[in-house]
């Protein structure tokens, strides 16, 4: 099987940026079901990005149910290659094409 080196780089990489009062908000709404904090992350492109090392996606985080709560904010780059979106290894692009999922 050929990977190319690109193929070990995450497609997405991104941060996010909150506030002390988000995460006291954010505290106070509590756990889910299974014992962990959700958020809400809405991101859109950049196509006014000023140069190759700003964010290619950024957006609000917001906690889920609070409409009008905390808000932080977030950022994504995508992991590009000429322009384009990183190389997907062989492998999975043959999963993907295959409604079998590879099993005949």
């Amino acid at each position: 099987m050929f990977f190319s080196l690109m193929s070990s780089r995450p497609v997405i990489k991104g941060t996010l940026n909150l506030t002390p009062e988000f995460l006291n908000a954010l505290a106070k709404k509590g756990k889910n079901e299974r014992g962990k904090y959700d958020v809400d992350v809405a991101m859109w492109y950049d196509d006014k990005r000023a140069n190759d090392r700003a964010p290619h996606l950024s957006g609000p985080v917001s906690i889920p149910g609070e409409d009008n709560g905390e808000k932080s904010y977030g950022k994504c780059w995508l992991n590009v290659e000429n322009g384009q979106p990183a190389a997907v290894p062989a492998t999975a692009t043959a999963a993907a094409d295959d409604p079998a999922g590879g099993l005949f």
